[in-house]
């Protein structure tokens, strides 16, 4: 049997995934009695060595792609105005887990405005939790939230963007980067895990997960 495991954040981040120790072993076991194992990041494949205990010549890395039929430059003025986009604004398609920083991105974003920025935020499917502090953002349509979006409407999104943000603190692979840039759109981005690889020396890479820096960032876009 060859398994094909995405990555093993379970293990890095356990009380997300409420790991107990017979599911860690059951884990363990299925990699090590297999024959082989595909991921899709350098990352990744050294996580698994790290943490099912396996030997790296059982793990191959073979990197993810995407669709370009689907993710390629796309325009649409009428869904953007629908959605309440009025004009420059910055996206993210990354914001419903922890470790994808969204209070750091909202933090980031109100120091963004202070600055004189004047870009909007659109933000893909965030935790709800994490929006009560940006209330009157959200009111004054500065901040547009959005969920259950077609492939269509995330090409048209990315492309129109001034840039899209990825500040997870850990990825399997980092799938929005390559989307974004299929779709001629520069990607602001946290430097760490299998993100440094999905953007090779193309993205716009964040030293230090700093709201002011992330803020300064975003105003070299607008």
């Amino acid at each position: 049997t060859i398994f094909t495991i995405h990555d093993v954040i379970v293990f890095r981040y356990p009380q997300y995934w409420n790991l107990t120790e017979s599911k860690s072993q059951h884990l363990k076991l299925v990699a090590q009695q297999c024959k082989a194992i595909v991921t899709c990041s350098e990352c990744s494949k050294r996580d698994i060595v790290q943490f099912l205990n396996v030997p790296e010549s059982k793990v191959t890395s073979i990197p993810w792609g995407i669709n370009r039929d689907m993710f390629k430059p796309m325009y649409d003025d009428e869904y953007l105005h629908s959605i309440g986009i009025k004009g420059l604004y910055y996206f993210t398609s990354s914001a419903n887990h922890p470790r994808k920083n969204l209070s750091l991105l909202l933090n980031s974003y109100r120091t963004y405005l202070s600055m004189g920025g004047c870009g909007q935020l659109v933000i893909l499917n965030p935790e709800e939790e994490h929006l009560a502090g940006v209330a009157d953002l959200i009111s004054e349509e500065k901040i547009i939230v959005l969920r259950k979006i077609s492939d269509r409407e995330l090409a048209v999104l990315y492309t129109n963007a001034l840039c899209s943000l990825m500040l997870s603190s850990y990825e399997g692979f980092g799938l929005p980067i390559l989307e974004s840039l299929a779709c001629g759109t520069q990607v602001i981005c946290a430097c760490n895990s299998s993100l440094t690889e999905a953007g090779g020396d193309i993205v716009d890479y964040i030293s230090e997960m700093d709201d002011s820096m992330i803020a300064q960032k975003m105003l070299g876009y607008d």
